[in-house]
């Protein structure tokens, strides 16, 4: 079997961020970080819009924090892309988000208030007729914190509504701009982020509900979970999952229904 061509880089800030960089990825430099505002998309932008992509390789951009967010080695990135057929590969962490929230942009509203009003804003000014409430995704669908592998057809469309994004946010004193500019809390470490960067960071969902590319994930179950009370529901998990699988292949709203009932009667008996 030959072997695919494979170009994951793994973004630096600095000399300790550069030295963790797995041995099986590229490293790819934003030490000057000119923008931090947009956090990973700056050097990811950069990339895409200065180099010529090989059509018949895969690329992918991780954080610095891959390996500690997924458990996941390089050469275990690696050899499940060689072993499988896909334009976009998903190494989503934290099973449990994406079993018991009906999509991401529902996850981010819960942890980043606000998300979601900027995030419909945003799909509409872009054309794209949705409702992010009630947009259903499983575990082929749900990307966090841009751990995906994918083909340069992707990415080319990727980078379209990045730079869609990016002119709305920069807008001035749109009330978009505002909106996409308005800060969250993220974590003790961090600080505020703005809420156009977890917008961003969804954006890989809205690209591949809306286009026809193929996916291959990686099991979920056997990726870092967020050690909550929900984590360890494996079987319910399965369970919320294949309500909202069973939605998207039939379009029965009914899947939906009761995929809520499931969900809220889970959540209520961890209280």
């Amino acid at each position: 079997m030959r072997m695919k061509r494979q170009y994951i880089y793994q973004i630096y800030y600095d000399d300790v961020t550069r030295g963790g960089i797995d041995p099986q990825f590229l490293p790819l430099d934003n030490v000057r970080n000119e923008r931090p505002d947009w956090r990973e998309y700056w050097p990811m932008r950069n990339f895409l819009l200065n180099n010529a992509l090989d059509e018949d390789a895969h690329y992918g951009f991780f954080s610095p924090k891959f390996g500690l967010k997924t458990g996941l080695s390089g050469k275990t990135v690696a050899e499940f892309i060689d072993a499988n057929d896909a334009d976009v590969y998903l190494f989503t962490p934290f099973v449990e988000q994406a079993s018991f929230f009906l999509n991401p942009f529902e996850h981010g509203e819960a942890n980043h208030p606000g998300l979601m009003a900027a995030a419909q804003q945003f799909v509409a000014a872009l054309g794209v007729q949705v409702d992010l409430r009630m947009l259903v995704c499983d575990y082929n669908t749900t990307v966090y914190s841009n751990y995906f592998v994918a083909r340069p057809a992707f990415w080319r469309k990727w980078l379209q509504w990045g730079e869609s994004l990016f002119a709305m946010a920069e807008a001035g004193e749109a009330p978009l701009s505002a909106a996409l500019n308005a800060t969250a809390d993220y974590h003790q470490q961090v600080g505020a982020v703005a809420q156009k960067v977890f917008i961003m960071e969804r954006l890989v969902t809205l690209v591949l509900l809306f286009n026809q590319f193929s996916t291959k994930a990686f099991d979920p179950f056997a990726i870092t979970r967020c050690g909550i009370s929900a984590s360890y529901l494996d079987h319910e998990m399965r369970v919320a999952n294949a309500l909202k699988m069973a939605f998207l292949n039939t379009r029965d709203n009914r899947y939906v229904e009761s995929f809520m009932q499931f969900r809220n009667a889970v959540m209520a008996s961890l209280r």
